[in-house]
């Protein structure tokens, strides 16, 4: 593991996948401090994630066009440009470029924050490697065999810019935030019983 020091203002990687999903849970996490409590999906995650990371050291790496490149794993990454720090499950190195591996459980479908959390993992280790940051992957399935890459990582930027920005403004102003989620996403969320405005 990486022994940087991370700024001391700095929003956690996983916030970014947090705010895409519903903006409140970074206001309870990180606003209020509250805790999750450790879900069953949670715990499925955790030993699926286990699993593919056991998988990844026994298999060649050419179907990320980076055969011989270095594998680390658990990775501690931080910028002070960005003002962002987290953890990657998965990095390649070579002499020119990194490239970020997450790992997910459930269906191959790329959302918006899954890949602004990729997004942060790659320009933090460019930033910190010094090398060039131009592909990232999610992978999927029970092992691991679904690869879909992130594309346009130019526009990703843009928005990931917007984003550490209103999280940056929430830790400013310290009011809840308005929720666009649905009545699924609520029932997904280990946060439900804060949210005593949601009509469900």
């Amino acid at each position: 593991m990486s022994k940087n020091a991370v700024k001391s203002y700095s929003i956690p990687a996983a916030m970014l996948r947090q705010f895409a999903f519903c903006p409140r849970i970074v206001y309870y996490r990180l606003i209020l401090g509250q805790r999750p409590r450790h879900t069953i999906w949670m715990q499925q995650g955790l030993d699926h994630q286990e699993h593919l990371d056991r998988l990844l050291q026994r298999r060649r790496l050419g179907r990320f066009s980076m055969e011989g490149a270095q594998l680390l794993q658990n990775y501690a990454l931080s910028s002070e440009n960005w003002g962002v720090h987290g953890m990657v499950d998965t990095l390649l190195v070579n002499d020119i470029e990194v490239v970020p591996l997450e790992i997910k459980l459930g269906r191959a479908n790329g959302g918006r924050g899954h890949r602004l959390q990729l997004l942060a993992y790659g320009l933090m280790a460019a930033e910190q490697m010094r090398k060039d940051f131009r592909q990232a992957f999610l992978l999927y399935g029970a092992k691991g065999n679904q690869v879909q890459p992130i594309v346009n990582v130019e526009k990703s930027r843009r928005q990931l810019k917007q984003v550490i920005a209103a999280i940056q403004d929430m830790e400013t102003d310290m009011l809840k935030p308005d929720s666009a989620a649905t009545a699924q996403q609520c029932a997904q969320c280990e946060h439900i019983r804060e949210c005593n405005d949601r009509d469900f």
